[in-house]
Protein backbone atom coordinates (compact mmCIF):
# COMPACT_ATOMS: atom_id res chain seq x y z
CA UNK A 1 0.00 0.00 0.00
CA UNK A 2 1.11 3.41 -0.37
CA UNK A 3 3.46 4.97 2.08
CA UNK A 4 3.45 8.76 1.16
CA UNK A 5 1.81 10.64 -1.85
CA UNK A 6 4.11 13.98 -2.10
CA UNK A 7 3.83 16.57 -4.69
CA UNK A 8 7.25 18.87 -5.92
CA UNK A 9 6.00 21.30 -7.45
CA UNK A 10 9.09 23.69 -9.40
CA UNK A 11 8.10 27.41 -10.89
CA UNK A 12 9.94 29.36 -12.48
CA UNK A 13 11.58 31.93 -9.55
CA UNK A 14 9.69 35.03 -9.21
CA UNK A 15 12.52 36.76 -7.91
CA UNK A 16 15.46 36.03 -10.31
CA UNK A 17 17.73 38.72 -9.00
CA UNK A 18 16.77 38.29 -5.41
CA UNK A 19 20.12 38.48 -3.54
CA UNK A 20 21.71 35.86 -1.81
CA UNK A 21 21.59 37.48 1.69
CA UNK A 22 22.06 33.15 3.83
CA UNK A 23 23.90 30.53 1.54
CA UNK A 24 24.56 27.13 3.31
CA UNK A 25 26.53 24.76 2.72
CA UNK A 26 26.01 21.34 4.53
CA UNK A 27 27.33 18.02 5.09
CA UNK A 28 24.42 15.57 7.23
CA UNK A 29 24.03 11.64 7.78
CA UNK A 30 20.75 10.44 8.47
CA UNK A 31 21.19 7.57 11.54
CA UNK A 32 18.37 5.75 11.58
CA UNK A 33 18.79 3.87 14.75
CA UNK A 34 18.87 7.65 16.55
CA UNK A 35 16.30 8.99 14.35
CA UNK A 36 18.65 11.59 13.71
CA UNK A 37 20.66 13.69 11.54
CA UNK A 38 24.59 14.75 12.09
CA UNK A 39 25.20 17.70 10.46
CA UNK A 40 27.96 20.13 9.51
CA UNK A 41 27.28 23.49 7.67
CA UNK A 42 28.66 26.69 6.67
CA UNK A 43 26.29 29.85 6.57
CA UNK A 44 27.61 32.57 4.64
CA UNK A 45 25.20 35.71 5.48
CA UNK A 46 25.87 38.92 3.36
CA UNK A 47 25.13 42.09 5.78
CA UNK A 48 22.89 44.15 2.61
CA UNK A 49 22.03 47.05 5.20
CA UNK A 50 23.25 50.02 6.05
CA UNK A 51 23.91 48.98 10.11
CA UNK A 52 26.35 47.49 12.24
CA UNK A 53 25.16 43.77 13.29
CA UNK A 54 26.75 43.04 16.83
CA UNK A 55 24.42 39.68 17.12
CA UNK A 56 23.21 36.82 15.44
CA UNK A 57 19.67 35.44 15.61
CA UNK A 58 19.00 31.92 14.86
CA UNK A 59 15.62 29.86 14.44
CA UNK A 60 16.28 26.05 16.38
CA UNK A 61 12.92 24.93 14.91
CA UNK A 62 13.03 21.25 15.86
CA UNK A 63 13.39 22.49 19.69
CA UNK A 64 9.49 23.30 19.72
CA UNK A 65 9.29 19.62 19.71
CA UNK A 66 11.56 19.41 22.60
CA UNK A 67 9.18 18.68 25.46
CA UNK A 68 5.91 19.90 26.94
CA UNK A 69 7.14 23.69 28.40
CA UNK A 70 7.63 25.09 24.88
CA UNK A 71 5.69 27.64 23.30
CA UNK A 72 4.50 25.07 20.19
CA UNK A 73 3.20 23.16 23.11
CA UNK A 74 1.50 25.03 25.21
CA UNK A 75 -0.35 26.64 22.17
CA UNK A 76 -1.80 23.23 21.62
CA UNK A 77 -3.15 22.99 24.74
CA UNK A 78 -2.14 19.27 25.94
CA UNK A 79 -2.88 16.89 23.07
CA UNK A 80 1.00 17.25 21.10
CA UNK A 81 2.61 16.37 24.01
CA UNK A 82 0.63 13.92 24.74
CA UNK A 83 1.26 12.10 21.22
CA UNK A 84 5.40 12.83 21.87
CA UNK A 85 5.86 12.11 25.50
CA UNK A 86 3.55 8.40 25.13
CA UNK A 87 6.73 7.14 23.48
CA UNK A 88 8.98 9.38 24.40
CA UNK A 89 8.80 10.35 21.22
CA UNK A 90 10.21 14.32 21.54
CA UNK A 91 12.55 16.00 18.78
CA UNK A 92 15.25 18.75 19.21
CA UNK A 93 18.02 20.73 17.77
CA UNK A 94 21.57 20.35 19.72
CA UNK A 95 24.16 23.02 18.66
CA UNK A 96 27.46 21.39 18.97
CA UNK A 97 29.49 23.96 18.04
CA UNK A 98 29.82 27.25 16.45
CA UNK A 99 32.15 29.55 15.33
CA UNK A 100 33.15 31.78 13.08
CA UNK A 101 35.27 30.05 10.04
CA UNK A 102 38.77 30.27 11.19
CA UNK A 103 37.81 32.12 14.23
CA UNK A 104 36.98 31.86 17.87
CA UNK A 105 34.42 29.81 19.05
CA UNK A 106 31.34 31.04 20.06
CA UNK A 107 29.45 28.80 22.11
CA UNK A 108 29.72 30.88 25.51
CA UNK A 109 28.29 33.54 23.52
CA UNK A 110 25.20 31.09 22.44
CA UNK A 111 21.61 32.38 24.92
CA UNK A 112 18.01 31.38 23.95
CA UNK A 113 15.83 34.33 23.98
CA UNK A 114 11.61 34.13 23.66
CA UNK A 115 11.14 37.95 21.31
CA UNK A 116 7.60 36.67 21.64
CA UNK A 117 6.22 35.57 24.85
CA UNK A 118 8.82 35.61 27.45
CA UNK A 119 8.30 31.67 27.92
CA UNK A 120 11.54 30.48 29.17
CA UNK A 121 11.17 27.27 28.04
CA UNK A 122 11.50 27.63 24.93
CA UNK A 123 14.80 27.10 22.71
CA UNK A 124 13.44 27.97 19.51
CA UNK A 125 15.42 31.48 18.55
CA UNK A 126 19.07 31.39 19.78
CA UNK A 127 21.26 34.49 19.48
CA UNK A 128 24.98 34.72 19.42
CA UNK A 129 27.03 37.65 20.46
CA UNK A 130 29.62 38.42 17.73
CA UNK A 131 33.28 39.52 18.66
CA UNK A 132 33.57 41.89 16.31
CA UNK A 133 30.34 43.78 14.46
CA UNK A 134 29.81 43.09 10.61
CA UNK A 135 29.92 46.42 8.62
CA UNK A 136 27.52 47.32 6.47
CA UNK A 137 27.94 45.75 2.59
CA UNK A 138 30.30 43.03 4.94
CA UNK A 139 30.12 39.31 5.01
CA UNK A 140 30.52 36.69 7.80
CA UNK A 141 30.75 32.60 7.60
CA UNK A 142 29.84 30.82 10.47
CA UNK A 143 30.84 27.20 10.78
CA UNK A 144 28.48 25.28 12.99
CA UNK A 145 28.51 21.07 14.27
CA UNK A 146 24.89 20.01 15.30
CA UNK A 147 22.71 17.04 15.59
CA UNK A 148 18.59 16.98 14.92
CA UNK A 149 17.03 14.53 16.84
CA UNK A 150 13.84 13.78 14.20
CA UNK A 151 10.00 13.63 16.75
CA UNK A 152 7.73 10.99 15.28
CA UNK A 153 5.87 12.79 12.23
CA UNK A 154 4.14 15.85 13.69
CA UNK A 155 3.41 19.48 12.48
CA UNK A 156 4.81 18.67 8.95
CA UNK A 157 7.96 17.04 10.08
CA UNK A 158 9.46 13.71 11.74
CA UNK A 159 9.70 9.96 11.02
CA UNK A 160 6.97 7.21 10.54
CA UNK A 161 8.72 3.60 10.17
CA UNK A 162 11.37 3.81 7.90
CA UNK A 163 10.03 7.05 6.20
CA UNK A 164 11.29 10.30 7.22
CA UNK A 165 10.30 14.10 6.47
CA UNK A 166 13.27 16.04 6.98
CA UNK A 167 11.95 19.79 6.88
CA UNK A 168 13.12 22.64 9.05
CA UNK A 169 15.95 20.91 10.55
CA UNK A 170 19.30 22.77 10.54
CA UNK A 171 19.78 25.90 11.97
CA UNK A 172 18.68 28.76 10.32
CA UNK A 173 19.65 32.98 10.45
CA UNK A 174 16.54 34.89 10.81
CA UNK A 175 16.02 38.12 8.72
CA UNK A 176 17.61 41.37 9.59
CA UNK A 177 15.35 43.90 8.54
CA UNK A 178 16.74 47.94 7.63
CA UNK A 179 14.71 50.67 9.27
CA UNK A 180 11.66 51.40 6.80
CA UNK A 181 11.26 47.19 6.15
CA UNK A 182 7.69 46.25 7.28
CA UNK A 183 6.67 49.04 9.28
CA UNK A 184 10.18 49.03 11.34
CA UNK A 185 11.54 52.12 12.77
CA UNK A 186 15.40 50.82 12.96
CA UNK A 187 17.09 48.38 12.00
CA UNK A 188 16.03 44.72 13.77
CA UNK A 189 16.37 41.29 14.08
CA UNK A 190 12.55 39.43 12.57
CA UNK A 191 13.13 35.68 14.01
CA UNK A 192 10.17 34.65 15.82
CA UNK A 193 10.03 31.51 18.06
CA UNK A 194 8.23 28.42 16.42
CA UNK A 195 4.16 28.73 16.74
CA UNK A 196 1.51 26.24 16.48
CA UNK A 197 0.10 28.68 13.97
CA UNK A 198 2.25 30.70 11.47
CA UNK A 199 4.31 30.18 8.76
CA UNK A 200 7.83 30.57 7.88
CA UNK A 201 10.16 33.99 6.83
CA UNK A 202 13.83 33.77 5.54
CA UNK A 203 16.28 35.68 3.18
CA UNK A 204 17.15 33.81 -0.42
CA UNK A 205 20.17 32.02 -0.56
CA UNK A 206 22.50 28.91 -2.63
CA UNK A 207 22.41 25.42 -1.49
CA UNK A 208 24.86 23.38 -1.49
CA UNK A 209 24.15 19.88 0.69
CA UNK A 210 25.46 16.55 0.71
CA UNK A 211 23.06 13.99 2.39
CA UNK A 212 24.34 10.28 3.41
CA UNK A 213 21.81 7.79 4.17
CA UNK A 214 22.37 3.72 4.76
CA UNK A 215 21.88 1.73 1.82
CA UNK A 216 17.93 1.06 0.60
CA UNK A 217 16.72 4.61 1.64
CA UNK A 218 15.61 6.67 -1.23
CA UNK A 219 15.82 10.67 -0.82
CA UNK A 220 13.33 12.43 -2.69
CA UNK A 221 14.80 16.11 -4.65
CA UNK A 222 18.40 14.04 -5.35
CA UNK A 223 20.53 15.14 -8.24
CA UNK A 224 22.91 12.50 -8.45
CA UNK A 225 24.29 10.27 -6.28
CA UNK A 226 27.64 7.92 -5.14
CA UNK A 227 26.80 4.61 -4.10
CA UNK A 228 28.67 2.16 -1.73
CA UNK A 229 28.62 -0.81 0.41
CA UNK A 230 26.56 0.80 3.49
CA UNK A 231 25.41 3.88 2.18
CA UNK A 232 23.59 6.65 -0.14
CA UNK A 233 25.06 9.97 -0.88
CA UNK A 234 23.19 12.67 -2.34
CA UNK A 235 24.53 16.22 -3.49
CA UNK A 236 21.99 18.48 -4.67
CA UNK A 237 22.78 22.24 -5.51
CA UNK A 238 20.09 24.58 -5.49
CA UNK A 239 20.06 28.68 -6.14
CA UNK A 240 17.48 31.06 -4.98
CA UNK A 241 16.33 29.87 -2.56
CA UNK A 242 14.97 30.10 1.03
CA UNK A 243 15.02 26.65 2.57
CA UNK A 244 15.55 23.08 1.90
CA UNK A 245 13.93 20.19 3.07
CA UNK A 246 14.08 16.11 1.71
CA UNK A 247 11.77 12.86 2.44
CA UNK A 248 13.37 10.01 2.83
CA UNK A 249 11.81 6.23 2.39
CA UNK A 250 13.06 2.56 2.62
CA UNK A 251 10.58 1.76 0.30
CA UNK A 252 10.27 1.86 -3.58
CA UNK A 253 9.28 5.12 -5.31
CA UNK A 254 7.22 5.91 -8.39
CA UNK A 255 7.30 8.81 -10.32
CA UNK A 256 4.65 10.44 -12.41
CA UNK A 257 4.94 14.24 -13.82
CA UNK A 258 2.68 16.57 -14.81
CA UNK A 259 2.62 20.82 -15.59
CA UNK A 260 0.24 23.31 -14.45
CA UNK A 261 0.44 27.67 -15.42
CA UNK A 262 4.03 27.70 -15.76
CA UNK A 263 4.82 24.77 -13.29
CA UNK A 264 6.17 21.65 -13.32
CA UNK A 265 4.70 19.17 -10.91
CA UNK A 266 6.31 16.16 -9.75
CA UNK A 267 4.11 13.40 -7.87
CA UNK A 268 6.51 10.53 -5.50
CA UNK A 269 4.46 7.44 -4.10
CA UNK A 270 6.41 5.50 -1.37
CA UNK A 271 5.57 2.28 -1.17
CA UNK A 272 7.14 -0.11 1.57
CA UNK A 273 10.17 -2.26 1.11
CA UNK A 274 9.52 -6.24 0.24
Amino acid sequence: MCRLCLALIACLPAFAQAPRIASYDIDARLDPKTRGIHGRQVLTWLNDSPDEIRELQFHLYMNAFRNERSTVMREAGGWLAERLKERNEWGWIDVKSIRIENGPDLRKAIRYIQPDDGNKDDQTVMAVTLPQPVKPGAAIRIAMDFFTKLPRGVRRTGWHGDYYFVAQWFPKIGVWEKAGERYSTQGRWNCHQFHLNSEFYFDFGDYNVNLTVPAGYAPARAASSNRAATTRRRRRQLTGSRRRAYTISRGRRRLSSSGWSGCSIRLRRFRRAN
